[in-house]
């Protein structure tokens, strides 16, 4: 698939350097096809609502392995938010990479789960659809100004069990500590992800950069685990390639904080 946004014929080796970090984590054989995607414009996907077939879609599309209602659109080029059943609230249009982290989240009905970092609310809609109707959550977004793409999102899931805030992690009152079984930190990122959809500039590689997220990604994580009662999950996404936000992140949490461990999925693997 073509790269958008990208210029193929550019020197990109001193752009590239903070992406070497990654040698040790993508074998050789695969560094190419890394570096490809890492600017490349990725397929489009969707979340299917619980009582929608793909069938009744008017595109087709493929199944994802480790989300079982997201789908990627076979064809590229397609606008699925442009059709009817888009407006009918079918579907979501959302990356099915992003569905990984509510997978982590191994959610099930009546459990209670904030999402701490919730707009614009694809992960939290997928949320509410794992509770069924039974359980609660509680969707936070620190900035104001994307409360009301939210909430949006959430009243167009057709479940009523959710609430909004919109509050700083590390000013929450002592109530909410340690009563949620799930937790999930879709931190703010570097986004290196965004940068072959053209959402995000070639600065998300620079270190000033990724030493500024890193900072605040760790404090919004020691806040949020404050939040998870004991024997309960926190689950840590990003949307970007960086050692530094993602394994260096959760290794130094766990380094600091000995009452937690990391624990795996082998049927996400």
């Amino acid at each position: 698939m073509e790269g958008r946004g990208v210029e193929s014929d550019v020197d990109w080796a001193p752009i590239l350097g903070p992406l070497r970090e990654m040698d040790e984590r993508v074998a050789a054989s695969r560094w190419s096809a890394m570096t490809r995607a890492v600017f490349d414009y990725a397929p489009r996907g969707l979340r299917l609502r619980p009582e929608c077939s793909p069938d009744d879609l008017p595109f087709d599309t493929i199944p994802v392995d480790w989300f079982p209602r997201a789908r990627w659109l076979a064809d590229g080029s397609i606008r699925p938010g442009g059709f009817l059943q888009h407006a009918a609230a079918d579907y979501y249009v959302q990356d099915p990479g992003s569905t990984l982290a509510v997978a982590l989240c191994q959610i099930e009905p009546g459990q209670s789960v904030f999402d701490a970092c919730a707009a614009p609310g694809g992960k939290s809609t997928a949320i509410l659809e794992q509770l069924a109707g039974a359980g609660v959550l509680l969707a936070n977004e620190v900035i104001h100004s994307r409360v009301k793409t939210l909430e949006t999102a959430l009243q167009r899931s057709g479940f009523a069990n959710w609430c909004v805030m919109s509050a700083d992690l590390e000013r929450l009152p002592p109530v909410l500590h340690q009563r949620w079984d799930c937790v999930l930190v879709d931190a703010p990122c570097s986004g290196q992800s965004l940068v072959g959809k053209g959402r995000q500039s070639m600065s998300a590689f620079a270190a000033r950069q990724v030493e500024h997220c890193a900072l605040r990604q760790m404090r919004i994580l020691e806040a949020a685990a404050g939040l998870v009662r004991p024997g309960g999950r926190l689950v840590y996404s990003t949307c970007t390639f960086s050692y530094a936000e993602n394994e260096e992140m959760v290794g130094r949490f766990v380094e600091s904080h000995p009452g937690w461990e990391p624990f795996r999925l082998p049927e996400l693997e």
